[in-house]
């Protein structure tokens, strides 16, 4: 008995020596690294402590970075902070810019919803390949005209109504852009004319009813000009038709006004 256990202490003995190497020698490469990295670590810490001892002179070099390391999450806590405050102002901005009373953009969205008889809802398609383009009449007849950019959307939007999308600009920007918003109350009568289009309205003689939609995105502001102004028995396919405007129009600038003020207040 006295011998088995004589050699189960022995070999408990050798395995802990080995252990000891093992952790002897994960130490030393430890320290071997350290070594070859040393100069490299100071050079990067240094700037670090310079700036420690310089900030906090009177305290030990442990403090001092303490104090450091605080004054940085406060900096960092200070700028988002800050960068949050800015956006908001940046959008407060933006906002407010709208109210000057010049015109930076301008666009006509016009809907042409085709009555149809029951027909399975689909996405909206882009085409390409036509283009429209609308007049606008101010009190002296002069004409503003506005095309499109060769592109219009159809969509069949519930089981009986198809509809048509149409993107209008200024054919020609100089006539609006840059001019005062009150200039727009001299507007008196809308001109359309889709009779040009059987690709997208089909051929003339069917005696579709369609219902015509119009907005004005203006500053970027949506102002409803018209909706479901109703053209029956195939109206149009049978030329050009006008809309009267100039009761919408000969108080645009207070329109304008009220869904910029609208629109703050909601933000």
């Amino acid at each position: 008995m006295g011998i088995v256990i004589t050699v189960h202490d022995e070999k408990e003995k050798n395995k802990e020596i080995v252990g000891l190497n093992e952790s002897l020698d994960s130490t030393r490469n430890t320290l071997v690294y350290i070594k070859a990295n040393g100069d490299t670590l100071i050079s990067q810490l240094k700037p670090i402590l310079d700036l420690a001892k310089s900030k906090y002179p009177n305290l030990p070099i442990n403090e001092a970075l303490d104090s450091l390391n605080l004054k940085i999450n406060t900096l960092d806590s200070s700028f988002f902070a800050a960068k949050k405050t800015i956006t908001k102002l940046n959008d407060k901005t933006k906002k407010l810019e709208k109210k000057i009373k010049i015109i930076t953009s301008f666009e006509f969205r016009v809907t042409i919803d085709e009555l149809t008889y029951f027909t399975p809802l689909s996405e909206k398609e882009t085409s390409t390949g036509i283009q429209s383009i609308i007049g606008m009449f101010d009190n002296n007849n002069i004409i503003y005209r506005f095309a499109t950019d060769y592109q219009y959307s159809v969509e069949q939007v519930s089981n009986n109504k198809l509809r048509t999308t149409f993107v209008y600009k200024a054919e020609d920007p100089n006539q609006i852009l840059g001019k005062k918003i009150d200039m727009l109350s001299e507007m008196k009568i809308f001109g359309f004319n889709y009779s040009n289009m059987p690709e997208i309205f089909g051929e003339p003689g069917i005696q579709k009813s369609h219902l015509l939609s119009c907005v004005l995105y203006l500053n970027g502001v949506r102002i409803k000009i018209f909706k479901d102004y109703e053209l029956k028995n195939g109206r149009i396919y049978e030329g050009m038709f006008t809309i009267p405007i100039s009761y919408k129009f000969s108080k645009i600038e207070s329109t304008f006004e009220k869904y910029i003020e609208e629109e703050i207040n909601l933000n």
